[in-house]
């Protein structure tokens, strides 16, 4: 029999190219990609007896810095992160490697999870960030969160979830740290904070909804996935190596990307600002002609 060994890779994903990491029958999963691109380096052939499995399923649009991935390959195999990256950059990387026992699972032996949701300020006006603060201390905690969302099939227990506010220049970062999450509870999270910190609901409002006390009309709206990013997860006793050759690449195909993107955006925010400005001359006009008539 070969003897094997088993490897655990993490893994970068931006979320806007996929349809959600788990395989899609279009091929539109991030779970597509990496075992194509490991099946074309011969590193993967059949999923049950490589034993493949993953840390997260992560939802259309939201991207991931950590993700874990792990299978077994030949324990006289070298594999090259650089070879498999030829296959997923820029839409995805390969940035670390870990060899760990040969019964790991990067789901089950998760000892947390660590999320993060960017919100940029220039997308938000009236936001006081004490009251957001306020807020993620009342919605952190040992919480039934299936009063929010509701959980997968008996799956209903309390999380132990610490939510912390970190403002920056340009953008407030949300961390969501716990050992597990219902699906779309984060964002879920993420639209009662902004709630809260925009005074559409009060604190004492916020605190009788988590307990079930409070209902609000419109429901719980989960904010867009595009600012939400699994950013790392933590393991007992598994040490990732990072490969910088492949972290490198990484910076050099994102960046322009990014380049690009913002110059769209200012692009379009600027004719968004034009065409609101000959709107409100024409108001202006009209308003002008029916006074003096």
């Amino acid at each position: 029999m070969r003897k094997m060994k088993r490897i655990a890779l993490k893994v970068f994903y931006d979320g806007s190219y996929f349809n959600g990491f788990q395989r899609q029958p279009d091929g539109s999963g991030v779970e597509n990609l990496l075992i194509s691109a490991l099946s074309k380096e011969g590193y993967l052939k059949d999923l049950r007896e490589a034993r493949w499995s993953y840390a997260s399923r992560t939802d259309k649009g939201v991207s991931a810095l950590g993700q874990v991935i792990a299978f077994n390959i030949g324990s006289d195999i070298h594999f090259s992160i650089s070879r498999v990256n030829r296959h997923l950059l820029p839409k995805a990387c390969i940035w670390a490697l870990a060899e760990v026992h040969l019964n790991f699972h990067p789901r089950h032996h998760a000892l947390s999870r660590h999320y993060k949701y960017i919100i940029p300020k220039s997308l938000l006006r009236g936001l006081e960030i004490n009251r957001m603060k306020k807020a993620t201390e009342i919605l952190s905690g040992y919480h039934d969160y299936s009063n929010l969302v509701i959980p997968p099939p008996k799956s209903r227990s309390l999380i132990n979830m610490k939510i912390e506010v970190e403002e920056k220049k340009h953008v407030i970062v949300v961390n969501f740290i716990a050992k597990s999450f219902y699906r779309k509870l984060i964002r879920s999270l993420v639209s009662l904070i902004l709630y809260t910190a925009m005074g559409n609901i009060s604190l004492d409002e916020l605190n009788a909804l988590i307990y079930g006390k409070f209902k609000l009309k419109q429901g719980i709206p989960p904010a867009p996935p595009e600012g939400l990013i699994l950013w790392d997860i933590e393991y007992d006793k598994v040490h990732f190596i990072i490969d910088k050759s492949s972290s490198y690449s990484l910076l050099k195909y994102v960046a322009p990307i990014i380049k690009s993107l913002i110059m769209r955006g200012e692009t379009l925010n600027y004719m968004k600002r034009g065409l609101e400005g000959l709107l409100l001359d024409d108001f202006n006009d009209s308003l002008r002609s029916s006074l003096s008539s």
